[in-house]
């Protein structure tokens, strides 16, 4: 209980600081920007290889 109750005030004080941060634009773009390229790039190159072999195997059946 007492970690509990530390974090809920934590928490409280860092909720305003997150929506002042959020409602800056250098901030939320670096974040989207950091966070968005390499996830996307990686989800590209892995479904490219299933898509033709599911293709080919069509085909080929």
């Amino acid at each position: 209980m007492a970690p509990r109750k530390k974090f809920l005030p934590r928490r409280k004080i860092s909720r305003p600081s997150a929506v002042s941060n959020h409602a800056t634009p250098p901030p939320d773009r670096i974040g989207l920007l950091a966070i968005n390229p390499p996830p996307k790039p990686r989800q590209t190159l892995l479904p490219a290889p299933p898509v033709p072999s599911f293709s080919r195997h069509h085909h080929g059946r």
